[in-house]
């Protein structure tokens, strides 16, 4: 017989719930999730990506976007692979020409607004790969920009971000304060 090799904590699937061990990060992430964008941060293996999935498989429909083998790549870098991620999940060809910062930023939340017409409420974006903190103060001027643009009072549907890393977002970089009055940062577990 064929087995499944996925580990438990590095996959989660709803057929699997039967199997799936419970811990107490698990309720803090479903608290997180009822709040709307959240950055998930800890130790590697810990199962930050197996919570949000099994959360989020149980609130509402998301895209997992992986960006883990964008290690070493820039920041716009990034959110190109975001923007692919999404045109991707929403059947739309992506603009294969260099998008300069605004652009981009208007085309992600073009996909935004598509998706969300699908019934798409989440966008899970995984093993974020920036631990320099002048990249991540980068990722996260660009990012306020985009939650922002994509806040309710521009839509009343809406999409929202869940982020997954081994770092946490506000080590070494300036306060955001308008990102962060938008986006839970909690450690995991």
């Amino acid at each position: 017989t064929k087995t499944n090799a996925a580990v438990l904590f590095d996959v989660y699937r709803p057929e699997h719930e039967q199997y799936y061990i419970v811990r107490r990060g698990d309720a803090v992430v479903g608290e997180y999730i009822s709040r709307q964008n959240i950055w998930l941060y800890g130790r590697s293996g810990y199962g930050k990506t197996a919570s949000l999935c099994r959360a989020l498989a149980r609130s509402e429909c998301y895209i997992l976007v992986s960006l883990g083998h964008h290690l070493g790549g820039d920041v716009k870098a990034l959110f190109v692979a975001i923007y692919e991620a999404l045109a991707l999940a929403d059947n739309f060809v992506a603009e294969t020409a260099p998008l300069p910062w605004p652009k981009l930023i208007e085309a992600i939340c073009d996909r935004l607004a598509s998706l969300c017409e699908t019934g798409t409420r989440w966008v899970l974006v995984e093993a974020m790969p920036i631990g320099r903190p002048d990249q991540l103060a980068e990722f996260l001027t660009r990012l306020s920009s985009l939650l922002l643009r994509h806040h309710p009072f521009k839509s009343p549907e809406r999409i929202a971000f869940a982020f997954s890393s081994l770092n946490d977002p506000r080590t070494g970089v300036c306060a955001f304060q308008r990102l962060y009055a938008i986006l839970t940062v909690g450690s995991f577990p």
